[in-house]
């Protein structure tokens, strides 16, 4: 399964606007294939974005260490998307500075969400996210506690001063509960504060453009994304930074969560890249990811992103489910 992503990124934008640039690079020159990500950061941002995010960092945050650049070799679900918070982009624009040239090696791929919908309402699934709805819930780490050893290291996601962009705790969970999260902390000598947070909102959208609500969320934004990840992977499920449950707080089942990445797969459209492609797309209307990409030496695999227009989020409207176009799974 290649997996599924939505950008939703949301907070305070810093610096450049709503339009922001990034770059994804994959280069077999370095000892284990990496992607990184360069952009402008958001507050409660899920992860590191590269040299860029310390320029709008206080003083004490500058040092902390940035999270780590995502490995080539994940199965790409792109935990930045933010599904957990109240805004988004309307559109997303990928531009190929270098491509692979090896059959479907580092192609991405993008998915109807339409489709995905409908076919995904057909089943108790579906209508179990109808009736209630999501909780996102992210475990960030504590900068302070850093530890030594490089394996342990590895572990490490997000650091909550990093997210938000101070080290004052009180601060950090001022500015999580304004953008309408729970805010817990743990303590122990270890690990330091631990800061775990909760959202709860609808698994669905309403799109104007569409005159319907249809399903925006996957199983991105659940601890699943990590299997893959040295260091994290070895974490037990329920202390990786990012899980998420029904909107009651009942955990998803492995059958439910790959009922719902097929969904994905069943309607997913590739994009085969070449030098010079541009591809723009809806947001909302698609889903976007890619599987690992394992690169040769010599191979290198470069994107640029641009975010488009930011906007709020609506959440699902009662009187536009369009239950007639639902389908049952075959």
């Amino acid at each position: 399964s290649w997996g599924t992503s939505r950008s939703t990124r949301a907070g305070r934008t810093r610096g450049a606007g709503a339009a922001t640039w990034g770059a994804s690079t994959t280069s077999a020159r370095r000892s284990r294939p990496r992607s990184r990500i360069i952009t402008v950061s958001f507050l409660g941002g899920p992860g590191g974005r590269g040299s860029l995010v310390t320029k709008f960092l206080p003083p004490k945050v500058k040092n902390f260490p940035r999270a780590r650049p995502h490995p080539a070799f994940l199965l790409f679900l792109d935990p930045a998307e933010m599904t957990y918070k109240s805004h988004s982009v309307e559109t997303l624009g990928f531009l190929c500075k270098s491509a692979v040239d090896r059959g479907t090696v580092g192609w991405s791929f993008v998915s109807d969400s339409v489709q995905a919908h409908d076919y995904i309402m057909g089943t108790p699934l579906g209508r179990k996210l109808k009736e209630k709805g999501l909780c996102f819930v992210r475990r960030m780490t504590d900068a302070e506690a850093e530890p030594s050893d490089d394996a342990e290291k590895g572990k490490i996601y997000n650091h909550w001063q990093q997210s938000w962009m101070t080290d004052d705790p009180a601060e950090a969970q001022r500015a999580a509960e304004e953008q309408g999260l729970t805010v817990e902390w743990d303590y122990n000598p270890r690990d330091g504060r631990i800061m775990k947070t909760r959202y709860y909102k609808s698994a669905f959208e309403y799109v104007p453009s569409l005159d319907r609500n249809i399903m925006v969320t996957s199983i991105a934004d659940d601890g699943e994304w990590f299997d893959s990840w040295p260091g994290i992977m070895d974490v037990p499920h329920e202390d990786r930074p990012l899980e998420m449950f029904f909107g009651d707080d009942e955990p998803f089942t492995l059958e439910e969560k790959q009922l719902w990445t097929d969904a994905y797969d069943r309607f997913g459209v590739p994009l085969p890249w070449k030098e010079g492609d541009v591809a723009v797309i809806d947001n909302m209307r698609f889903a976007h990811g890619r599987p690992g990409v394992e690169l040769l030496p010599g191979e290198e695999r470069e994107l640029g992103v641009m975010l488009g227009k930011f906007y709020e989020l609506q959440e699902d409207r009662e009187d536009k489910w369009a239950e007639e176009l639902w389908t049952s799974p075959v």
